[in-house]
């Protein structure tokens, strides 16, 4: 892993772990069967924190804390290509995540 590994989540297919590197701007990707390291993806800012996977396990959403001024965000993670494919500015503090089923969603009338 990168340097300050700091979260650690499992895939909810039992496919990945994914580990955040507070220290080293990334998210490793570890094979859960083999316990290597597959990938590691740079993150869009430099404080990485929360781990939460899309039910499918298709994508990982990793929250970035803000600095100052700047910012924090959430980047999204294709598991399938390992590669950032986008990032969403959040206003404050993000530091944990999670992904709601949309069962658990409120319906819109």
């Amino acid at each position: 892993m990168g340097k300050g590994a700091y979260n650690v989540e499992p895939s909810p297919n039992g496919k990945f772990v994914l580990v955040t590197n507070k220290k080293d701007q990334s998210v490793s990707v570890i094979d859960a069967a083999g316990l290597s390291e597959v990938a590691r993806i740079p993150t869009s800012k430099r404080i990485v924190h929360g781990i939460a996977y899309s039910p499918d396990s298709r994508y990982a959403y990793i929250s970035c804390e803000s600095i100052g001024i700047d910012p924090g965000a959430v980047d999204v993670i294709d598991l399938a290509s390992r590669a950032r494919v986008s990032t969403v500015p959040i206003a404050g503090q993000p530091t944990g995540i999670t992904v709601l089923p949309t069962s658990s969603m409120p319906q819109r009338r």
